[in-house]
């Protein structure tokens, strides 16, 4: 299953990339359709709903990927873990929603401080810094 998983969401990925988005995101609603139940409880679970959320941001899909990355609290998350709140406000900041984004951003630096922005878009960590100006 694991193999036919990765598969998909690597044509999905590829589907983003040569901007046939609708393609994409038939794969990644095809990719997490092969998650048996319970769907939160398996391990792949959680990354399989990041690396969807996160193309589907990048196809263009704000709600959907909203749909996907508010349903990584469902697999239990780390609390430790800045990556689902950074995922969150990603999604926010490419749809425009600024607001929610630096909401998102902030929560993830009380999670993680600075070193959860590492390898993230350097825009993001002072979004979240903006909010204790304000």
């Amino acid at each position: 299953m694991l193999d036919e998983l990765y598969q998909v969401l690597r044509l999905a990925n590829a589907s983003v990339k040569a901007n046939k988005t609708k393609d994409a995101r038939d794969l990644y609603h095809r990719a997490w359709d092969m998650i048996p139940e319970p769907k939160y409880a398996w391990d792949i679970s959680q990354i399989t709903l990041m690396r969807i959320a996160r193309g589907l941001r990048d196809a263009g899909y704000f709600e959907e990927a909203l749909v996907y990355a508010n349903a990584i609290d469902e697999c239990k998350p780390n609390p430790g873990d800045a990556d689902p709140a950074i995922l969150l406000g990603s999604i926010y900041y490419a749809s425009g929603d600024l607001a929610r984004a630096r909401s998102c951003f902030y929560n993830a630096f009380q999670i993680a401080g600075k070193r959860g922005f590492r390898g993230e878009n350097p825009d993001y960590l002072k979004l979240a810094l903006q909010r204790d100006t304000q």
